[in-house]
Parts: structure tokens; C-alpha cells; sequence
């Protein structure tokens, strides 16, 4: 008689984020288990999700979501997009990414449990602006988000080699869906008639669709090492403002914002808007991981079509 092999566990620390309840949908749908960090005990996850408590400000965790867990993926930290870049938001950003990741750690060190894999997200951000396609081997280029992206790798390193099997760090561009994150907010000045690339329309918009990022977290428990996660299909500020409008049936009439009118709004964050890069996928390609949606037309038309 074949012996029934228990499901593995996927722990997602940021599990209630955006992108944390694709990579939960997608986890359960392809026979695994879910479980979520969670500061509220109490918090209206979904009924197949198993929460556990943890408080990455104050260190620590109930560490028997490690004990359960076969697989983590570390999510956790404040939005860089959301999140204002005056010294206190600053702090605020990386410190969350840098407390999560030293909870995770604390909290390994307090078991016996050797996870089949790590899974920690980090950031494109981390070469800084440029028009060519980054390898892995790149350095970490300059301005704040490269920074709290290398400091967060690091922070990785810390995880005792005797706690896991594989360690893997995703280097993520803009996760695009309808439902939350950078999308709504192009979406909503094209819906006015009002929509425009930004300051020069010719930086990288290093994407990817939300189907694909949670494949990419699935996959990546089967791969160590440092790894990009965007698409493959490069496309800049004008020509990604462009797919969005064509998928939402709507002209874009206006010149790009000027850089300057983005600053004035959001200081230095407006260098979110005003630079970008993009990432070569092709490690991930050998690995033998492909895309589903490789293409930004094809991309923003499935993702407004199909209100994912």
C-alpha cells in the first residue's frame, strides 16, 4: 500500500499583503498547507490559513509556527512606495525589514527545526536607476532604496546555515495587479482622462504580474542562491502608462509630468516615479522557470480583464 505523504506548510510572514494572499491562494490550490505571521491573533484571514502570533518590534514569536513550517517566505516590512522618506520613514522602512528578518532568526535559534527552505523577498531597487538589464552579479547600486535592499541581504546571511536546507532571495520588481500596489495608481488618472508617463517616460519599469510573483515564490523554494523575480518583457514608464491605458480602453493625451512636479509632491520619494531599471531573468529561465506573462500589452490586458 503507497504511503499518503503529509502536505508540506508554507509560513508567509506579510501573508495578508498583496502579494502574500497570492502566493497563500496559489500554495493552497497546488495541495500545500498556509499558515500567516500575524500581529493580531484575531485577524480575519481566510478559513484554510493557520495564523500565528509574532511582533517583529519587540522580537518575538510564537515559534511554534517554525516547529509546524516546512517552507517560510519572509514578506514582511513597510511599503517603500507608501511610506513617506522624510528620517523617521526611513527608519521606519528599515528597521521593519531588518526586526522581521531578525524575529525569523531569533526565532530558528530557539528550535530544532532545519527548514526545507527559506524563501526572503528583497528588492530591484537594489542596483539603483539604470537602462540596462542588471544581472545578480551586480553590485548594489546608489540611493536609498539600493541601500535598505543590501542592508535587508545581509540581514538574510544572519539565518544559521544549520536552520534550512535552501536560501532563497528574490530581488522583486513592481508587482502589478488591479488589487492593490503601483497598478490602481496609474489606473486611476487614465480613468479621469488625465493620465501621462512620468518625468521623462523613458525609465525601466522593472514589472511583473501578480500570477507570475507568486509562481516565483512557489518555484523558489526548489533554488538557492540570489535570484531577479520581474518580467522578462522590458518596457519603460511611457510604454507601461501606454499598455495600462490600452487595456482599459482609454488614450493617454498628455506630456510626461515633469520630474520637478513630482518632487515637489513627494520630495525624494518622487525618484521611485522619475527612475527605474530592469533585471536579466535569465537565471531563473535556466532553472527552468517561464513566464505566463512575459509581455506588458498582454499583461495589463489579462490583469483589467480579468480584475486580478
Amino acid at each position: 500500500m503507497t504511503e499518503i505523504q503529509p502536505k508540506k506548510r508554507i509560513l508567509i510572514s506579510g501573508g495578508s499583503g498583496l502579494l502574500g494572499r497570492a502566493i497563500s491562494e496559489l500554495a493552497l490550490k497546488s495541495g500545500f498547507e498556509a499558515g500567516w505571521l500575524s500581529r493580531d491573533r484575531n485577524y480575519p484571514a481566510p478559513k484554510d490559513i493557520r495564523l500565528f502570533g509574532w511582533n517583529p518590534a519587540s522580537g518575538t514569536m510564537d515559534t511554534t509556527a517554525l516547529e509546524w513550517a516546512d517552507i517560510v517566505i519572509n514578506l514582511a516590512g513597510k511599503s517603500i512606495g507608501e511610506t513617506p522618506w522624510n528620517r523617521q520613514g526611513k527608519r521606519d522602512i528599515t528597521e521593519s525589514r531588518l526586526q522581521a528578518v531578525a524575529t525569523l532568526v531569533k526565532g530558528l535559534e530557539k528550535t530544532q527545526k532545519k527548514l526545507d527552505s527559506f524563501i526572503g523577498v528583497s528588492g530591484s531597487g537594489i542596483y539603483g536607476p539604470g537602462n540596462q538589464p542588471y544581472k545578480e552579479s551586480e553590485p548594489p547600486g546608489k540611493g536609498f532604496p539600493a541601500q535598505v535592499a543590501a542592508l535587508w541581504e545581509n540581514a538574510y546571511s544572519e539565518i544559521p546555515p544549520a536552520h534550512y536546507h535552501k536560501l532563497c532571495i528574490l530581488r522583486l520588481g513592481v508587482v502589478l495587479s488591479t488589487r492593490g500596489g503601483a497598478m490602481p495608481k496609474i489606473m486611476q488618472p487614465i480613468r479621469w482622462g488625465v493620465g501621462a508617463a512620468l518625468g521623462s517616460g523613458k525609465q525601466g519599469f522593472n514589472w511583473i504580474h501578480i500570477e507570475d510573483a507568486a509562481r516565483g515564490f512557489l518555484a523558489a523554494r526548489e533554488w538557492s542562491g540570489v535570484f531577479n523575480l520581474s518580467a522578462p518583457g522590458t518596457a519603460d514608464n511611457r510604454q507601461a502608462t501606454l499598455a495600462i491605458a490600452k487595456a482599459m480602453g482609454r488614450k493617454i493625451f498628455f506630456p510626461p509630468v515633469p520630474a520637478f512636479f513630482l518632487e515637489l509632491a513627494l520630495g525624494e520619494r518622487a525618484r521611485l516615479l522619475t527612475e527605474g531599471n530592469y533585471s536579466d531573468v535569465s537565471e531563473i529561465s535556466r532553472l527552468g522557470f517561464t513566464f505566463l506573462h512575459p509581455d506588458i500589452k498582454e499583461a495589463a490586458a489579462h490583469l483589467i480583464r480579468n480584475q486580478i
